[in-house]
């Protein structure tokens, strides 16, 4: 969720914080698996064979990467 005005915490986030300290091996492996190979796959694989264009590949893939990663306010990502 974004806010122009302040920066707003995830409930997601929160709720995957408190799994994290109630087991942290599984949060490990859980993170692990689930941020390099989903990630991977979404943003090399499909998104980047969607477009032809090598700039707008590259573009495209980065902001959205950069968008799913940002917490913060639109404005503090866009600075």
């Amino acid at each position: 969720c974004f806010s122009l005005i302040h920066a707003q915490g995830s409930t997601n986030q929160a709720n995957l914080i408190g799994l994290q300290h109630q087991i942290p091996w599984f949060s490990f492996l859980l993170f692990l698996i689930n941020a390099s190979m989903v990630e991977e796959f979404l943003y090399r694989e499909i998104l980047w064979n969607l477009v032809r264009k090598l700039d707008i590949r590259v573009a495209l893939t980065s902001v959205l990467f950069a968008l799913a990663h940002h917490t913060g306010t639109i404005l503090a990502w866009c600075l």
